[in-house]
């Protein structure tokens, strides 16, 4: 309790929540891909999104440059040359390192997710490192405009 009286208190009248599809693709070519498994959730409120997503790759073949998830249900605010890390994920059956924790960025303005090795954030995470039985799963929350 504050008894100064020198809180500020908003309405929650923004308030959003439903599902959404992830879709594995690439920053250069897209890769052909087929998920055995897919799910997305996320909760709005103001100006900040939770989203949650999972998918197990059953096939994939072809595509080039950093991975991407696109399909968020918002798109992230712009900060410039910045972008806002959004996202520790777990992916796993890679064709090389890293097993396990990759970062996810927010590509700027978009409703993309772009990947990042955990040991590097300056180095993407290419495609070619997703193969058959591949899986990643993640929680994130980003800003909107």
């Amino acid at each position: 309790a504050n008894s100064s009286g020198s809180m500020s208190s908003e309405l929650l009248d923004d308030y959003e929540e439903g599902t959404w599809t992830p879709v594995l693709t690439a920053a250069t070519s897209a890769p052909t891909v087929s998920l055995t498994h897919v799910s997305g959730y996320y909760v709005k409120i103001g100006n900040l999104v939770y989203v949650r997503f999972g998918m197990y790759v059953g096939s994939i073949s072809g595509g080039s440059g950093a991975v991407r998830i696109s399909g968020l249900p918002y798109a992230g605010k712009s900060y410039g040359s910045y972008r806002q890390p959004a996202a520790l994920a777990n992916a796993q059956n890679l064709t090389s390192d890293p097993e396990g924790p990759v970062i996810f960025y927010l590509v700027d303005g978009d409703t993309k997710l772009e990947g990042r090795l955990f040991n590097n954030a300056d180095t993407a995470l290419p495609i070619s490192h997703f193969q058959d039985n591949s899986w990643c799963i993640a929680n994130l929350s980003y800003d909107v405009s």
